[in-house]
């Protein structure tokens, strides 16, 4: 469905092949636009703040942006259970579809966490569109991600009068018995967990549009997380583009207090915007 031109930012509900998802957008006008992809489960409440303080600032530079609810969060159809990495794609081509329906010519992806990858799974779909990708302090390796994921459960546990004496591995077990799984208030199911195990960075990083990598950073001056400082190495070696940098700023993401980190903001929209909208 078609989107409103410029104007106030307004919500409406776009259709993919697996249901009803829904999207806010911030519309500039012009060719240009930028789709904020959030991160998983809890973080994706925590960074909400963000996505919206970035999109308007966007929007300020002549950039339309869109927030999509991935299938079983926010106000799109189904329930987390119901997620499936395939159906979270199938809502970021339905977002993409709506930016150039709109107008945009060329869109950029800004991937949260986990949305990260999401970001280069879809930028690899849809090369003739998607020309820049932004990261935010982005997950390397979905296994490791999700293992610490799974950790909030043990960690639960071992408050319980008779702790449990699970491990994160008999936890998989019971995923692929068919059994859903809750995590800090999030039920999982097996084929969303066996997905995102596959996911590796490097490899979707593949053949995709330039990179811009940007995280926070509370030391003085910001620097770059070690184990990022390599995925970045290991990526530039094989040919890919990546620009990289950290600013001052708390890990909103990780925080229970709603926080937001404005060097961040700004370093996006200088990467994505840079020219003062006239």
């Amino acid at each position: 469905m078609s989107i409103a031109g410029a104007g106030e930012p307004a919500g409406s509900f776009l259709s993919a092949r697996h249901g009803r998802t829904f999207c806010l957008r911030h519309p500039a006008g012009g060719t240009r636009a930028a789709i904020y992809i959030a991160p998983f489960a809890e973080e994706m409440n925590r960074s909400r703040r963000m996505g919206t303080l970035l999109a308007a600032a966007l929007a300020a530079r002549g950039v339309s942006a869109l927030i999509p609810d991935l299938h079983g969060t926010g106000e799109s159809d189904g329930d987390f259970a119901d997620a499936r990495w395939s159906l979270w794609i199938g809502d970021l081509e339905a977002a993409i579809g709506a930016a150039t329906e709109a107008g945009a010519r060329q869109v950029t992806l800004i991937g949260v966490r986990l949305g990260a990858l999401l970001a280069l799974e879809a930028a690899r779909r849809h090369p003739r569109v998607v020309e820049h990708i932004v990261l935010w302090q982005p997950v390397v390796n979905g296994q490791q991600f999700m293992n610490q994921f799974l950790r909030l459960k043990l960690a639960a546990g071992m408050r319980q009068t008779s702790p449990s004496q699970e491990t994160t591995a008999s936890l998989r077990v019971r995923l692929a018995a068919g059994e859903g799984l809750e995590v800090a208030g999030y039920e999982l199911n097996h084929e969303l967990v066996t997905a995102i195990d596959a996911l590796n960075l490097a490899t979707l990083a593949a053949a995709t549009p330039p990179i811009t990598w940007l995280e926070v950073s509370t030391a003085d001056p910001p620097a770059l997380n070690p184990a990022s400082v390599r995925a970045i190495e290991n990526l530039r070696a094989s040919g890919i583009a990546v620009q990289a940098s950290a600013v001052a700023g708390e890990p909103f993401w990780s925080l229970q207090e709603i926080t937001i980190a404005p060097a961040l903001v700004e370093a996006t929209v200088q990467a994505v915007a840079p020219e003062v909208r006239s």
